[in-house]
């Protein structure tokens, strides 16, 4: 995610330029909040019980259904970063602050939290990864894990960490291909683009999407997902828009209007959070529902 330290002076260039050059996505959804004042939001995940998860300056919360409070799973955890599901546990990146990030390419300190969604219980993963900004994880149980201070994105196979083990400057949100055979990996402090890097060959990497636009490039690219027809979803957070990028890497817009989105997730298919719907969180402190957003199609 984007680091909200360095918020207030991006989004005063955000603030100066136009909006993005990116044509609507046909069909692009207007937000519906589902929840809000809720601080800094970081990610956001469907849990394996249906419930929509996401961290905070208060830790780990979760809403039961749209439209519930939110509840509090864990205590605040330092520096909240990526998400995944594993099993019947969620995955908490830890150490994802920009002293973490920058000071993680020479003496990595971060780490991963292994969390029982249904107790609040947590665990310590493993430790030593540069940052867990971005995590993507495999069906094999790899954990891949991105630091948008750094040049590298490290690899976890059960505790083993293995350091830069894919080239990628400031990588952000990280996204596995329907065939696990590619990591998608957004860049936020560079001219905004998303990198393909190919599972066998890590350290040579391609654009696979980048926008058209002279000033898109400030868009300050944060979380990502993907549906099951690896079109990827990501939250352009300086612009406050949700992109769309389909598989010829064409990018289409597929919601505006945001405070500084950090992270997206399609729902769970269950408790009313639907699979077709996208859930978005924001440094502003509030939840969004883009209904449909599976449906969008380019403009």
């Amino acid at each position: 995610m984007l680091l909200a330290g360095l918020v207030s002076a991006a989004a005063a260039l955000a603030t100066a330029t136009p909006a993005t050059a990116a044509p609507n996505c046909r069909n692009s959804v207007e937000p519906r909040t589902i929840a809000s004042g809720l601080g800094t939001l970081e990610s956001v995940i469907a849990g394996p019980d249906g419930r929509l998860y996401f961290t905070s300056d208060d830790g780990l919360l979760r809403i039961s259904r749209p439209g519930r409070t939110p509840q509090t799973v864990t205590r605040p955890v330092e520096a909240p970063g990526g998400l995944v599901v594993d099993g019947r546990h969620l995955i908490l990146g830890y150490g994802t602050s920009i002293a973490g990030g920058v000071g993680g390419n020479l003496l990595p300190r971060a780490g991963l939290l292994r969390i029982d969604p249904r107790t609040g219980d947590s665990q310590v993963l493993v430790r030593g990864l540069q940052m867990a900004n971005g995590l993507a994880r495999g069906r094999d149980g790899t954990i891949y894990a991105s630091n948008d201070f750094g040049i590298g994105i490290d690899r976890v196979r059960g505790t083993r960490v293995e350091l830069s083990w894919a080239t990628a400057i400031s990588g952000n949100g990280l996204v596995l291909s329907e065939d696990g055979r590619s990591l998608y990996a957004a860049q936020t402090f560079q001219p905004a683009a998303i990198q393909r890097i190919a599972i066998d060959r890590p350290k040579q990497p391609s654009t696979f999407a980048r926008p058209n636009g002279p000033l898109d490039i400030f868009a300050g690219l944060d979380g990502m997902t993907r549906d099951g027809s690896d079109r990827l979803f990501v939250a352009a957070n300086l612009f406050g828009e949700v992109w769309r990028v389909d598989r010829a890497g064409q990018i289409c817009v597929v919601a505006r209007g945001l405070n500084m989105p950090s992270a997206v997730a399609f729902g769970g298919g269950k408790r009313g959070f639907e699979r077709r719907n996208l859930y978005v969180v924001e440094f502003g402190g509030r939840v969004s529902e883009l209904a449909r957003a599976r449906n969008a199609r380019s403009g």
